[in-house]
């Protein structure tokens, strides 16, 4: 729906930016992926709209016409229209163009039989196991089974599971120091 304000509104001559971050569905029988876009603030779209003398903001009727009853107002303070700092929507842009908000696997594809990962999601989330084999883009993984408390159950058969490499991460991975990307502005000022 915002993507297609976004259309409308700039149509009507109102430059609007709705930024988006890229997912990746699956589709289980076909086993591909497909990229599909969400907005990143849902129901937010950011306008240029200009501010009369007295301090009202025109071009509303042009919004209003554009969006119909989706249009609940601007972000406002104590009844104001608050304007967004341009600084925040170019970094927001250069952001998105970057593919800071695009889907990016914690795996990596290639594990090793034998290496120790740590499982990420579902029922087993936080517990290591061992590769012991990886075909077809997924990982077989054997673990030991627990008892209630938590204790590894003695002379028990392993657990085996088949997960995706995704949904794994290394169980000891070497630290990485964060990326210096410069993105972002230094202050959370969002006045003009």
């Amino acid at each position: 729906m915002e993507m297609q304000a976004v259309e409308l509104l700039d149509g009507q001559g109102v430059p609007a930016y709705c930024p988006v971050e890229t997912h990746l569905s699956r589709h289980s029988q076909a086993r591909r992926r497909k990229r599909y876009m969400i907005p990143l603030l849902p129901r937010y779209l950011f306008v240029r709209l200009p501010v009369e003398g007295d301090g009202a903001v025109g071009g509303m009727d042009a919004v209003r016409k554009a969006l119909g009853s989706a249009f609940l107002g601007l972000v406002a303070v104590a009844g104001n229209p608050r304007p967004v700092a341009d600084r925040w929507i170019e970094a927001l842009s250069l952001a998105e163009r970057a593919g800071a908000f695009d889907y990016q696997p914690r795996g990596r594809p290639n594990y090793a039989k034998g290496e120790q990962v740590r499982i990420m999601t579902g029922a087993m989330a936080g517990r290591i196991a061992e590769i012991v084999a990886n075909k077809n883009g997924r990982l077989k993984l054997v673990l030991e089974p627990l008892d209630a408390r938590g204790q590894v159950i003695d002379n028990a058969r392993p657990l085996r599971v088949k997960v995706e490499p995704d949904a794994v991460e290394p169980a000891n991975p070497t630290p990485a120091a964060p990326p210096e990307t410069g993105l972002w502005p230094p202050a959370p000022d969002i006045t003009p």
